[in-house]
């Protein structure tokens, strides 16, 4: 699917900092506020937005390993495929 330059500058902003208000998000784009509304809802009804996260320094929390798992369930949570990964966290890059 192709974007337009206003949803690219959408998607951008929002990945530096998605907690940021639409206020924010419009006077970077030079959008109004309306239009930047509207625009990350069709976004998110394309599914091209997905969610929102926060990204966790385990590092600042003292951390020095943490542990990710991994789960893939088949449609309708059928038969169940885990995955466990185990990483190491040095300094602000994980290694699995």
């Amino acid at each position: 699917m192709k974007l337009d330059k206003k949803d690219q500058q959408l998607i951008f902003e929002l990945d530096q900092n998605s907690r940021q208000s639409i206020n924010s998000i419009a006077k970077k784009t030079k959008l109004s506020r309306d239009v930047v509304n509207y625009r990350i809802k069709q976004l998110e009804k394309k599914k091209i937005i997905n969610g929102y996260f926060a990204l966790i320094d385990f590092n600042k929390l003292g951390y020095q390993a943490i542990r990710l798992y991994h789960w893939n369930y088949q449609k309708f949570f059928g038969e169940a495929t885990h995955t466990k990964k185990f990483g190491k966290h040095s300094g602000n890059r994980l290694a699995i």
